[in-house]
């Protein structure tokens, strides 16, 4: 069996490379949302319980507000929802 050798290490186990903290540490975006039809809205609704009027459902689906980041860094995403909390 053929032996291979390790390339040399330009750095000890403990550095970090400015390549790698660009690599691992810039912040990319993964999600991107948008809003479905206010047909799917309504039907999804209706298939919940919520038999509101048209007008009551018209309104909600305006005011949904799609998932944001509070600030550039942060790891997750802050999601709204249209129906208010009892």
């Amino acid at each position: 069996m053929a032996r291979t050798t390790k390339p040399a290490m330009t750095t000890t186990p403990n550095e970090v490379t400015p390549e790698e903290i660009d690599r691992h540490y810039t912040f990319r975006k993964v999600a991107k949302f948008r809003k479905v039809s206010f047909e799917q809205f309504k039907a999804d609704m209706l298939g919940c319980g919520f038999n509101l009027p048209d007008a009551v459902m018209k309104e909600a689906y305006d005011a949904i507000k799609l998932p944001v980041r509070a600030t550039a860094g942060s790891a997750g995403y802050d999601f709204f929802s249209p129906i208010p909390s009892r």
